[in-house]
């Protein structure tokens, strides 16, 4: 397969990299094996000539035997599989590739190396193929990979049944199913749907595992069509949540006039330009927060719905729990201003979470900060007029700063709201506490499971069976809306004020004093 020589571990393996080598020993010796001995490193150090290099790709003992290493002064690389780029986002995820004059061989290149290699014969692969399945007995050829016993095959190779002659042609990953004749959705949010066919975008695991599930179970919604980056992950979903369509293009969505609304639950960078295509292929759009990354995507989101008269949702989901509803009734009606108080314990995120990258996620503030902003919202049944914000530590030190801030914020009705919200809580408190002060009454909402309600002395809790923050009731709303041709409950200018002062928030924690 292209290699000048080859030799078991048990055979003369010493003899021949002196023999090749005009007995100096080898520039290079590249360790691939996987073993929980030492033998590789130290084999490796035996082989390399003095001064020679030894580059660790396996996953073995890294013992250095200093006897072997030392007078030869070798030196020791690390390589990760791909070569540099590899579980870098910038490079993976970014597309940032490095200088070609500072990293010559970039995980990129190598692999177009490798391809070269191949389409000139040099790297010769066919004899690693030792069994060919076509696509439809790929089950079968999983059964011999995961065979313990009998047959022991080197290389699988399942074929799609390209055409010869045109072998970069494949077939497709997923089947599309052909939409419904339908006439094409009017633009006027008062139309009422007698039934839904749903387009969902984006399927990780907050759509998958909290809004699918629900949605699944609400009359008169299909879930039509599925579009995910990963064909994977689309198959895998669509299976089983019984979605008949699926595929990797959002145009898919976009241009099937068959879909009524879609389900926005991408990364967060996507949300605007998504939502506005959305909207202009004549589509009611539910959008997971945040609505958008900045006010000027703000501003094109707000321009779109006026010029579509499309129905656009953010969710909001905590309006919407039944505690929630009940602690606003508690104070309703009211002539006087509110005092709320909030104390978010959220928890710190993994190293390196796509949600805490200014680029993708765009910080906790933009993602989830936004909830709370909109819960006081409804409480007060105001807007906000002023804000102030502060944050803990230097004000280079994202995203630990704005994980941990305080906020204030005033109402035009002259309610005051204090929000502290904070990763460096411990985990068995609590992830939400509220308090409510007003006309002689307060009220203390834990975590969407117990609500105490106070008024002189008397005292009464509510005990819900079970956590709900009012994910169900949102998605009802959306739905029940464009069914009866209104407005939802949490109207757009409702989830465009709030998204407004999210921004600002942000804006105002990145100000530098003075």
């Amino acid at each position: 397969m292209g290699a000048d020589q080859a030799v078991h571990r048990s055979g003369p393996v010493e003899d021949i990299a002196l023999s090749m080598s005009g007995g100096q020993g080898l520039d290079a010796v590249i360790v691939t094996a996987a073993s929980r001995s030492n033998d590789p490193v130290e084999l490796a150090g035996r082989l390399a000539r003095k001064r020679g290099r030894i580059i660790a790709v396996g996953d073995f003992s890294m013992e250095i035997p200093r006897r072997t290493y030392y007078p030869k002064e070798l030196q020791l690389r690390l390589s990760t599989s791909y070569g540099p780029g590899r579980y870098d986002p910038s490079y993976e995820e970014k597309g940032q590739d490095y200088p070609y004059a500072y990293v010559r061989f970039t995980e990129q290149r190598n692999m177009a190396s490798c391809l070269d290699l191949m389409r000139d014969g040099r790297l010769k692969i066919t004899p690693l193929i030792s069994h060919r399945y076509p696509f439809n007995q790929a089950l079968e050829a999983y059964q011999l990979l995961d065979s313990k016993s009998g047959e022991r095959p080197l290389g699988i190779l399942l074929d799609y049944g390209c055409a010869p002659q045109d072998p970069i042609r494949q077939a497709p990953l997923v089947t599309i199913e052909p939409p419904e004749e339908k006439a094409e959705i009017s633009p006027i949010r008062s139309r009422k749907l007698d039934s839904i066919r749903l387009g969902i975008l984006g399927a990780g695991q907050f759509a998958a595992g909290v809004l699918l599930p629900r949605i699944a179970k609400i009359p008169g919604v299909k879930m039509a069509r599925l579009v995910t980056a990963r064909g994977a992950s689309a198959e895998a979903t669509a299976r089983r949540f019984g979605i008949p369509g699926f595929s990797c293009q959002e145009e898919d969505l976009y241009s099937d006039p068959g879909i009524d609304a879609i389900l926005i639950a991408t990364r967060h960078h996507l949300h605007a330009s998504q939502v506005i295509r959305a909207l202009r292929s004549g589509k009611h759009v539910f959008v997971e927060k945040p609505l958008a990354m900045n006010l000027q995507e703000l501003e094109e989101i707000a321009q779109v719905v006026e010029e579509t008269g499309l129905t656009l949702m953010v969710g909001f989901n905590r309006r919407y729990a039944p505690l929630s509803s009940r602690l606003k009734a508690w104070f309703s009606p009211r002539e006087w201003p509110l005092c709320l108080l909030g104390r978010i314990n959220a928890g710190r995120l993994p190293e390196g979470s796509w949600l805490t990258d200014p680029e993708i996620g765009g910080g906790r503030i933009l993602g989830e900060v936004c909830h709370f902003v909109d819960l006081f919202h409804e409480w007060t049944g105001s807007s906000v007029s002023a804000l102030s914000v502060q944050g803990l530590g230097s004000p280079t030190d994202f995203p630990h700063r704005s994980e941990n801030i305080q906020v204030l914020l005033g109402f035009r009705d002259g309610s005051q709201a204090v929000l502290i919200y904070s990763s460096e809580g411990g985990s068995s408190l609590g992830k939400e506490w509220y308090e409510v002060h007003g006309g002689n009454r307060s009220a203390v909402l834990d975590d969407f499971r117990t609500l105490d309600l106070y008024q002189g002395t008397r005292h009464e809790r509510i005990r819900e069976r079970h956590q709900d923050k009012g994910h169900t009731g949102e998605l009802e709303d959306f739905f029940s809306s464009l069914k009866e041709g209104r407005s939802p409950r949490l109207d757009f200018f409702s989830c465009l004020a709030s998204s407004k002062v999210t921004c600002e928030i942000q804006s105002a924690l990145n100000k530098p004093l003075g």
